[in-house]
């Protein structure tokens, strides 16, 4: 009786860190409004890429690939540095 009170209690424990890492991690902060129409998936299904948010930077994904930071050229144009592998 005394080793099932233990797995309860331990079940009990675990149950409790695992919730309070999921309510304690801080939610995101929002892309800026201005990106929101950029964030997405562009070209056909076997050459697609992705623009997202990540860091608080405007990205791009090709095929899936580590996604790169963009660059503000200007307000409405973006470029990615002229050094990586989809600079060319």
């Amino acid at each position: 009786m005394k080793s099932v009170i233990k797995q309860i209690a331990v079940l009990f424990l675990i149950a409790h860190v695992v919730l309070t890492a999921q309510v304690s991690s801080p939610k995101p902060s929002p892309a800026p409004a201005r990106w929101l129409g950029l964030i997405g998936e562009y070209g056909p299904d076997n050459d697609i890429l992705y623009i997202l948010e990540k860091d608080a930077k405007l990205c791009a994904s090709f095929k899936r690939a580590e996604p790169e930071p963009l660059h503000d050229i200007s307000r409405n144009v973006f470029a990615i540095q002229t050094s990586g592998p989809q600079a060319n």
